[in-house]
């Protein structure tokens, strides 16, 4: 194996120290009112983002009101008994709301005001009797300055009232995260992640919502009371029958805001917590067991949780569910959305991740006319047509726009573009024979037997010391193998060796082993960054080879259709790229990288044919003297592929080249 190169790795430096925050430098000294009243201390950064795009660095620090350790100073309670919600916000943030009260009683006082002078500026016009010439145009003037005086008085109190919103949502957020720290250890087992992140995002957030319109509790009958007098002035006895008409509405538009339909999303990217299954799925949703039971079983689950043993539901999840397969997670993230009892479901191509017969399945289950959701409305985003033939209606989108919208039928032109692609995706498809009346001399596999338990690590080792091959993978065991040759499992825990080039991958380094293999994973990963940090992270290349790597992806028009070109930001994850996009970096890096050994974990499961048949034939150009292991589900992305390795439940169940397999 060749040696890393590590000059190229820059030391750690810390972030330059950040410019103070310009609002306490104008709330500093009243001789800066006018930066604060008309939002002055904000020129600068509006400047810098006129010239250029704004980086983070070019933001300047926090208020220091706004830190969480100076909030939750103010707090100043006993830890070990929490003194109440109400009483922290009324001891901690009674002055700041009598502040935004002294704002929103100006702001009322000129929307008062301003219809009084629109009155008298229209009698003068109409030459009512009486009227001065001065009091027209004193009424002008008096009308632009209340005009200014309201955009400044509203905007401030808007402000004034989102910053308390948000300086209570992070003092509630913070007593959360000091009281987990310093409850014993049973108390904190019979707390579940899921009630914890309800109470960070779902009860502190309500909490914020409730700064900002609780004003309206005073200001709106204040505003009644005085219109109803001026009105009353001028009109007399009506203004009873129009405050009378006011009063029925309330109701009403209350009936109506209860008919408002709820929403279930089920991401393409699943959100799994460290929790249970069970309360990854609940969500903290009370439990009915009835529900529960059909939830697990159209969403295919039922037969994981008994391969799971006693445990069933309650085998505890990793991070981010890395102790999941990428099917599993996707279930799982449909059961939640199942489980949620909503009346609109968005379902976003939660059927990729899955091999085509549990994928048929769960769309007969869960999605379909006679389905577990057939009384509810269901907006399915798919790449798999096969399945529009049983919407009630199907939107082709291109480019961003829809490009053909079809009524209780798909488009026939639509399915005969992609046969290869619905036929191999049938159901029967999926339970194809396996024709094995001819041995393969070649094959590593000289005898099989069925054993319990995971794979082993001699199979492993077996499999890697056989010559370089493209290999397939279909079946459980899928995410084994790649925690196997990454080494993402602790030796401790393991038994075996994996060889690669007659090395123990076991008796390098960890960085020495990564840093010459790529992956081009299921779910692309993207960073916070520029677009060429993504791909060069460590600066080992020049600005032509990243171009040339991203040219081969057909991704170099993306480069030269931005003004800052391979600079041009990248958001966490990818969020301001399409997802086809988002998987050819993916591409790109690892054509960068040009190590020997690539695995492809469903690289093309979310994304269109077109798009796929893009990636493969790139692959089969860029890394056609490469190992190639590839994991995928649809059948045609293995079909130049020189063994096919079927795993089932962890067990190898067939190997052989493709030509000696039967797949009718």
């Amino acid at each position: 194996m060749q040696q890393h190169n590590k000059s190229a790795v820059h030391p750690y430096t810390p972030d330059k120290k950040r410019e103070s925050c310009r609002l306490d430098w104008a709330e500093s000294s009243w001789t800066r009112w006018i930066h604060v009243a008309l939002w002055w201390w904000i020129k600068p950064i509006l400047s810098l983002g006129n010239r250029r795009t704004l980086v983070d660095d070019d933001l300047s620090d926090i208020s220091i009101n706004d830190k969480c350790s100076v909030l939750l100073n103010k707090v100043n309670y006993d830890s070990s008994k929490w003194p109440g919600t109400w009483y922290v916000i009324r001891r901690t943030f009674i002055k700041d709301f009598f502040q935004t009260m002294l704002l929103m009683l100006a702001y009322s006082a000129t929307r008062v005001v301003q219809p009084l002078l629109v009155r008298e500026i229209i009698l003068y016009i109409s030459e009512t009797p009486g009227k001065l010439p001065y009091e027209g145009y004193l009424s002008a003037v008096g009308l632009g300055i209340i005009s200014i005086l309201q955009a400044i008085t509203h905007q401030q109190s808007y402000f004034r009232n989102q910053r308390v919103g948000f300086q209570v949502r992070n003092t509630l957020s913070c007593a959360i995260y000091k009281h987990l720290l310093t409850i014993n250890t049973a108390s904190l087992y019979r707390t579940t992640a899921a009630q914890t992140i309800n109470l960070v995002a779902n009860d502190a957030g309500k909490f914020e919502e409730m700064c900002f319109t609780f004003h309206y509790l005073w200001v709106a009958p204040l505003e009644a009371l005085i219109m109803f007098g001026l009105i009353w002035q001028n009109i007399g006895l009506p203004t009873l029958f129009g405050y009378a008409v006011l009063f029925l509405l309330v109701p009403v538009h209350g009936t109506v805001q209860q008919h408002v339909r709820s929403i279930s999303y089920t991401p393409q990217s699943s959100w799994i917590f460290a929790d249970t299954i069970r309360s990854n799925i609940l969500l903290g949703k009370p439990m009915n067991e009835e529900r529960y039971k059909n939830v697990i079983k159209a969403c295919c689950l039922d037969v994981d949780l008994q391969n799971f043993g006693e445990v069933g539901d309650l085998l505890m999840i990793g991070d981010k569910g890395v102790n999941l397969s990428g099917g599993q997670k996707a279930r799982i993230s449909l059961a939640r959305a199942l489980y949620a009892d909503a009346d609109l479901y968005l379902l976003d191509d939660p059927l990729a991740a899955v091999d085509p017969k549990v994928a048929k399945k769960i769309f007969d289950q869960c999605i379909g006319p006679r389905s577990l959701l057939r009384q509810k409305t269901r907006i399915l985003v798919t790449h798999q047509i096969h399945f529009l033939k049983e919407a009630n209606q199907t939107i082709h989108l291109a480019n961003g726009h829809i490009d053909e919208l079809h009524s209780e039928q798909s488009n026939e032109d639509q399915q005969s573009n992609a046969t290869v692609e619905a036929d191999l995706s049938d159901d029967d498809e999926a339970n194809f024979k396996l024709n094995t009346t001819t041995a393969d001399m070649n094959s590593i596999i000289k005898s099989e037997a069925s054993t319990g338990g995971a794979v082993k690590w001699d199979v492993w080792f077996q499999l890697f010391t056989a010559p370089p091959l493209r290999w397939f993978y279909l079946g459980a065991g899928k995410s084994s193998l790649l925690q196997a040759l990454f080494r993402l499992v602790h030796q401790s825990s393991t038994t075996g060796s994996i060889l690669i080039d007659d090395i123990d991958i076991g008796c390098v380094s960890l960085d020495q082993l990564r840093s010459h293999l790529s992956v081009i994973p299921q779910q692309p990963i993207l960073f916070c960054g520029t677009l060429r940090y993504n791909l060069d992270p460590f600066e080992q290349y020049s600005d032509e080879e990243c171009l040339r790597a991203l040219e081969a992806v057909q991704l170099k028009q993306l480069v030269r259709d931005h003004s800052d070109g391979l600079n041009q930001l990248v958001a966490e994850s990818g969020g301001n790229l399409s997802a086809g996009e988002r998987q050819l970096i993916c591409v790109a890096r690892a054509i960068l990288k040009k190590s020997h050994i690539l695995l492809i974990d469903e690289a093309t499961a979310h994304v269109d044919h077109v798009t796929d048949s893009m990636i493969q034939s790139v692959i089969r150009d860029k890394f056609r003297d490469h190992t190639i292991l590839t994991i995928a589900h649809r059948l045609n992305t293995i079909a130049n592929s020189d063994r096919i390795l079927m795993l089932e439940q962890g067990e190898i169940v067939y190997f052989d080249v493709p030509s000696k397999m039967n797949l009718t």
